[in-house]
């Protein structure tokens, strides 16, 4: 069994990251902005009226870094099988994280790399263009820009077979690669 290193350091990821997360969130507000552009965006799509809203939408954006690192571990435990037990939270240079430590197929790693940016950024970025949503729109845009770093990650695992197995860089952003 071959093991490769497809792995960058925290710093080089997070300054990567922000340029994979800010292309999409550009497309993102291009085609709200293409859809909306001159129209009146309907009644109650604004994204906030007074104080408390604004301490809600602030609430709101700090719950979901926590669910966005939730699903990852969530989309290991239902698409790779990994036991709860086998996958740790942290944070690491201000950078939270999901660890899985056992190694699983690359597919499955895929997926759950790639599930707190769909379900929390591009699905609601297209409600929000489908709607006019401002207050979806914000957050389809802050959750795809926080998610660069794992498109980023897929970037990496772009030429990786789907025969081979993955298991997280204990140290640094990606995977160690094991092909079989």
């Amino acid at each position: 069994m071959n093991k490769q290193d497809i792995s960058i350091s925290i710093l080089a990821a997070n300054i990567y990251g922000i340029i994979a997360g800010l292309l999409p969130t550009l497309l993102i507000v291009a085609l709200f902005t293409l859809r909306w552009r001159g129209r009146t965006v309907p009644q109650g799509t604004l994204i906030f009226e007074g104080i408390g809203d604004l301490l809600l939408f602030i609430a709101f954006f700090v719950a979901g870094i926590f669910l966005h690192e939730a699903l990852h571990a969530l989309g290991w435990i239902l698409f790779a099988r990994q036991p709860r037990e086998t996958i740790e939270f942290g944070f690491k240079q201000l950078t939270p994280y999901t660890h899985a430590r056992q190694a699983m197929p690359v597919t499955p790693y895929r997926y759950g790399i790639l599930l707190p940016g769909l379900l929390l950024g591009i699905v609601p970025a297209l409600v929000a263009i489908a709607t006019g949503s401002i207050f979806l729109l914000a957050v389809g845009v802050f959750f795809t820009f926080t998610a660069g770093g794992d498109f980023l990650i897929l970037w990496l695992l772009r030429r990786v077979p789907r025969s081979a197995r993955v298991q997280d860089h204990p140290e640094r952003v990606g995977c160690y690669v094991y092909h079989l």
